[in-house]
């Protein structure tokens, strides 16, 4: 029987990027899973990440990671970037992967060594060095949301300077650096409001954050606060589940 890798993305150069990695062997799939596409033959759901937080398009994300739970599921993120370095690509963050098969280490393997790389506008290797440098640093913190102290703590990690990380970060991504730190903890722990039943004070010290400090983060990135989510949660559920009825 033919086994399926559902994609939750309407983006079609991404399906199409996705099916020169992977090749024929697998069927990709967009949409929901249906009767048409049994739960027994998905080996992946693959969600796709904009980095723009939107909680009720991130929430939902959740959402369907809760009702297929017994499903892998991996989150695309985008390498930010700013474009003028034309360089395309993503990491895999990979979440509830325990009990993997060959299949699946197949898949992930695959998608790991993949890139997508124009460099035309790089001609300089020490441009190129700076940019790869920042792109590592963006796998650092999506691999590491909870276990990075701070800042500092990061930048001794990867052995640079705290000025030279925050300037550098900025200027190839277009984004400061605690910006987009702080995007991939709440990430993170919304999918632990939206499927566990964590206190939010528990969530709160395990992003290293105050209960009282991580409302206004959530505000910042979300334009809610967790208490929002958590108690709106089952009205969010019946309201995708309706939709997609």
């Amino acid at each position: 029987m033919e086994s399926n890798i559902i994609i939750q993305s309407d983006d079609e150069n991404l399906f199409g990027f996705l099916k020169n990695i992977l090749g024929n062997s697998i069927s990709i799939k967009h949409g929901l899973i249906s009767e048409k596409y049994q739960v027994s033959n998905t080996l992946f759901i693959i969600y796709e990440c904009d980095f723009i937080c939107n909680y009720l398009k991130c929430a939902k994300k959740f959402i369907l990671m809760g009702k297929y739970y017994t499903i892998p599921s991996i989150i695309l993120r985008p390498y930010v970037i700013k474009k003028k370095y034309q360089i395309n690509g993503f990491f895999i963050d990979s979440l509830k992967t325990n009990k993997l098969s060959s299949s699946h280490i197949s898949i992930l393997q695959k998608l790991n060594c993949s890139k997508l790389f124009r460099l035309s506008y790089i001609n300089s290797s020490i441009y190129l060095n700076t940019v790869l440098k920042i792109l590592s640093i963006q796998k650092e913190i999506i691999d590491n949301p909870f276990t990075i102290s701070c800042l500092s703590d990061l930048s001794n990690r990867l052995n640079v300077s705290l000025s030279w990380l925050s300037t550098n970060f900025k200027n190839v991504s277009g984004m400061y650096l605690n910006n987009y730190f702080r995007k991939v903890q709440c990430c993170h722990a919304l999918k632990e409001l939206v499927c566990s039943q964590k206190l939010i004070k528990t969530i709160a010290y395990e992003m290293g954050y105050q209960p009282m400090s991580i409302a206004r983060i959530f505000q910042a990135i979300f334009n809610v606060t967790p208490s929002f989510i958590r108690s709106n949660i089952d009205q969010l559920i019946l309201n995708w589940e309706v939709r997609d009825a």
